[in-house]
């Protein structure tokens, strides 16, 4: 009963963590690039599909390691975020991917 309930548990995050990173990927697509971020949108876009991978295959070092990277202050993602309006929406990605 209690290892059915972890699993549940997890598999509730691993489908909210996909759902974030799927609404990320529509926010990017529809975005331009920032002067202030490191990064340009493909690049961020293939980082967020690797995460996306990585969770779906369940590989949880390195989804945590990237998912730090990815939600961190100041991150490329975030700069491309505020800069086309949805910095707000960015910050609720981030704590559904945490």
């Amino acid at each position: 009963m209690i290892i059915r309930w972890i699993k549940n548990i997890a598999i509730k995050r691993q489908e909210k963590r996909l759902s974030a990173i799927d609404e990320l990927l529509e926010f990017l697509q529809a975005s331009n690039d920032s002067v202030f971020a490191v990064l340009a949108i493909p690049e961020l876009t293939e980082i967020a599909l690797e995460v996306r991978e990585a969770i779906e295959n369940g590989f949880r070092r390195e989804v945590e390691e990237q998912i730090r990277l990815i939600t961190a202050p100041t991150c490329a993602f975030q700069d491309i975020a505020i800069d086309n309006g949805w910095g707000g929406k960015y910050l609720e990605l981030a704590a559904r991917l945490s």
